[in-house]
């Protein structure tokens, strides 16, 4: 028998997640664009205000704030926000432990193109070119009509408490793509500036996709709510059922080591039935796998 009254919550006295995920960098790059997102719902923050966004959410990773869950709390709120309504897909990209970042200033025109995520319709202009680069903007940008029409642009979306933030490109094949900041990077073409500031995510090895990623439990929550009333509709059906979870499990534990204590904040403290027969038929594996 399955005791529901047990709760299983992170333990504050020791890290539970890989150690990428508490390097100072990606911390400093997911407040930056977190208070960014921020300030297009709050645009009339003072300064002050905005000040005060990122020392709460220095809190929120520290744990000392409102009694949350540190680091986890921290890139669920990012996580949310960022890719849960913003539709970035910023996450798996900022939290990989086979990508490593670096901040600096990035040359526009060096042996790596930067590209733009965006096409150059985007902003406006006749050209369905698709990941365009900095440099084929600036051909056209030779064009008066097209420069003068750019600066145009430019101006009537110019917001300053956003403008100074440093772009977030990431390798592609040879290249690196701007996840974060397409308008500045136009806007520099725009100046004529060589660099600009950037945080640049480079992989370590060959493989060229994201390893050890956070997913939020919340993922794990929605994703499986559905095999949850399949379940309990019905229990006759529960080992095919559960042979469903054990397959989505198992093929995000090939991607990413957070699956485990994730899931263990995700699934355990749950007290309903489906749960309960998870814990029963998993739990020695995913406690095996949360403490490793």
């Amino acid at each position: 028998m399955i005791d529901k009254e047990r709760t299983v919550e992170p333990r504050r006295d020791e890290p539970e997640f890989p150690a990428h995920l508490y390097e100072p960098i990606r911390h400093d790059i997911a407040v930056m664009l977190w208070e960014k997102e921020q300030l297009k719902l709050h645009p009339d923050f003072t300064a002050g205000q905005r000040a005060a966004m990122g020392a709460d959410m220095q809190g929120w990773f520290e744990g000392t704030h409102y009694g949350l869950a540190p680091v986890l709390d921290f890139w669920d709120t990012f996580e949310s926000t960022l890719d849960g309504m913003k539709l970035k897909k910023l996450t798996p990209l900022l939290t990989a432990g086979n990508i490593q970042w670096q901040q600096t200033d990035l040359p526009l025109d060096g042996d790596r193109a930067v590209q733009f995520l965006i096409p150059l319709s985007a902003f406006g202009m006749e050209s369905e070119e698709l990941n365009p680069s900095a440099n084929r903007l600036r051909e056209l940008l030779q064009d008066p009509a097209v420069r003068a029409a750019q600066q145009v642009n430019s101006a009537a979306h110019s917001y300053p408490p956003r403008d100074d933030h440093p772009i977030v490109v990431v390798q592609e094949g040879d290249n690196l793509t701007v996840r974060d900041g397409n308008r500045r990077l136009r806007d520099a073409v725009l100046r004529g500036t060589n660099t600009l500031p950037a945080y640049v995510g480079t992989y370590k090895g060959e493989e060229r996709r994201p390893r050890d990623y956070w997913i939020s439990p919340h993922f794990f929550q929605a994703l499986m709510g559905p095999l949850e009333s399949q379940l309990q509709s019905n229990p006759e059906q529960a080992d095919q059922i559960m042979a469903h979870v054990e397959q989505i499990i198992f093929m995000f534990a090939d991607d990413t080591e957070v699956v485990w204590p994730v899931l263990k904040r995700a699934l355990w403290p749950n007290y309903t039935e489906y749960y309960g027969y998870l814990r029963q038929r998993y739990g020695q594996h995913l406690a095996t796998k949360a403490n490793d």
